[in-house]
């Protein structure tokens, strides 16, 4: 065999071993094993939702380190699970913001807060969840709401302190309610429906 057909049987006999190798490889490697999630640590609390006549309780689980904040967008993802054929009544406006101090549960609204479109009771409705919903937690005392920071002025041309116009900002923090306790911030006295969430089969 001359030296130039040796090399190229070498050749050859090179690129069929690292082809059958790099299929070998393709057939016999392991699956990649799952990424394991760690759950967060939750915790259950009431949710409410406002149909504009009444105001609907459900229980929700919510993440625990940050549950101002998670109920609160619970709520306004206005996905009630035992009346999902009800229309749902509240702003749509992105939450910039939940804090708590002292007290007082501040949610910063985005500026599209103030266009929320509805009747004057069902504004007040809308509040009165708010403030039901935190009433549950026994170490809120009062809730307090600012847009992009501020409780005064204009932002786009809209007074913030007129807010909803029938709920205003002005004469804020309202004291939370307790649930079934008498509205005493707000002219309208919520009516609950408090419905249990359907078990999962």
């Amino acid at each position: 065999m001359t030296k130039r057909s040796l090399a190229s049987t070498l050749a050859v006999t090179a690129t069929v071993l690292a082809a059958i190798a790099i299929l070998s490889g393709c057939t016999s490697s392991k699956v990649p094993e799952p990424t394991v999630v760690i759950a967060q640590e939750t915790t259950e609390t009431t949710v409410f939702y406002s149909t504009g006549r009444s105001v609907i309780a459900e229980q929700r689980v919510v993440d625990a380190k940050n549950v101002y904040a998670d109920t609160l967008r619970v709520m306004l993802e206005a996905e009630p699970l035992s009346e999902s054929n009800v229309a749902v009544v509240q702003p749509t406006a992105k939450v910039l913001s939940t804090t708590f101090k002292g007290g007082v549960v501040t949610v910063d609204w985005d500026k599209s807060v103030l266009g929320f479109d509805a009747t004057d009771e069902e504004k007040r409705l809308a509040r009165a969840a708010i403030l039901m919903m935190y009433g549950q937690f026994r170490e809120v005392k009062f809730v307090r709401f600012t847009v992009e920071g501020k409780e005064e002025g204009s932002i786009g041309g809209k007074d913030v302190e007129k807010f909803w116009g029938t709920v205003s900002l002005k004469g804020q923090p309202w004291k939370v309610v307790r649930y079934g306790a008498e509205a005493q911030s707000f002219d309208v006295t919520p009516t609950v429906e408090a419905t249990p969430t359907p078990k999962k089969k």
